[in-house]
């Protein structure tokens, strides 16, 4: 897929986003979850962003798990929230979003620590450790600079479940969200 593939793609999902239609809170954070999963397969094969190197790719995968993560706070902000399923109870019981909470949560505090005795503890969502978020990334630079490109080939976890592909995970993640509104349609456009 080329770089004008890729930016044309982003601009066609950009302008369903600003339709016209009006879309609920929640719709928009659930559009933002979809276009960050859509920019980590071209940032896996390194031609994100298109028009070279434009920082640290990384940042893209771990803003994909807190916006992921932070799906469940609109939710339960949400003026429908009450004809929605219980969203805690979805997340515990599902390991990507767990997981996924984990990261998160990771990412904000580095470690979590119990509020009364200030020691460190196991994460919120599971008793099983977080590991660290291994990456490799691949460089490649030609003898222009626009040629260079930048390409985060593997991130990995060690999570309640093992060692984890991140990317997997991700889309793992964007099911598990799909299957709770889909569960829940009757709440599921609420603002």
């Amino acid at each position: 897929m080329s770089g004008l593939t890729i930016h044309s793609s982003r601009r066609r999902f950009a302008a369903r986003l600003n339709s016209g239609v009006r879309r609920s809170k929640l719709e928009y954070q659930r559009a933002r979850l979809q276009y960050q999963f859509m920019k980590l397969e071209p940032i896996r094969k390194g031609i994100y962003p298109s028009y070279g190197y434009g920082g640290n790719v990384e940042f893209e995968l771990f803003s994909f798990f807190e916006i992921c993560h932070h799906l469940r706070d609109w939710i339960k902000e949400s003026d429908g929230y009450e004809s929605l399923g219980n969203v805690d109870e979805f997340i515990k019981k599902s390991p990507a979003l767990r997981i996924s909470a984990d990261i998160c949560n990771r990412l904000k505090h580095k470690v979590l620590r119990d509020k009364k005795t200030g020691k460190i503890v196991g994460n919120k969502w599971s008793d099983a450790p977080l590991g660290p978020i291994n990456t490799k990334i691949i460089m490649t630079i030609g003898p222009d600079p626009d040629l260079c490109s930048v390409a985060l080939t593997e991130a990995t976890v060690h999570s309640e479940r093992g060692e984890e592909c991140c990317f997997a995970l991700a889309k793992e993640c964007i099911e598990e969200w799909e299957r709770y509104f889909s569960s829940n349609k009757s709440g599921a456009n609420s603002s």
